[in-house]
């Protein structure tokens, strides 16, 4: 199923809301350098964790770039969760989001054993396909 894209004037109304202060934000803590003995689910949970602190070009959390697909319809249970599922999967500002992504999960699992799954896609700077296939 194709995802359906917010239009503009939507988009920017849920990230006014995001540009609130919360008042009951807490620091995330990286998840730091993948290791042999971490699950891959439980690591992949902490990486989409960080990855939804950081805002894109757009302002929209760079969670979006290895973001699952949905398989149902159910509702999205935040503003956030709309921004990161209706935010496109090409044009400029995903590149440089991507490539943004990119860089900080090289960083976590450069020289890790989660490497040798992905490098292959490094030259491609695709973090969306590397995240998908480590998945599997």
């Amino acid at each position: 199923m194709k995802p359906s894209y917010l239009p503009n004037e939507v988009l920017e109304v849920f990230k006014e809301r995001l540009d609130r202060p919360d008042t009951d934000a807490t620091a995330v803590v990286s998840p730091g350098a993948y290791k042999d003995s971490t699950s891959w689910g439980q690591y992949d949970l902490s990486v989409s964790n960080f990855l939804s602190t950081i805002k894109g070009v757009s302002d929209v959390p760079l969670l979006y770039v290895i973001r699952k697909d949905r398989a149902d319809s159910t509702p999205f249970s935040s503003d956030t969760e709309v921004l990161v599922n209706s935010a496109p999967l090409t044009g400029e500002f995903f590149k440089a989001d991507l490539a943004k992504a990119s860089q900080i999960l090289k960083g976590f699992i450069l020289g890790t054993p989660a490497w040798a799954w992905i490098k292959e896609l490094d030259r491609a700077t695709c973090t969306r396909k590397s995240m998908t296939r480590r998945r599997l």
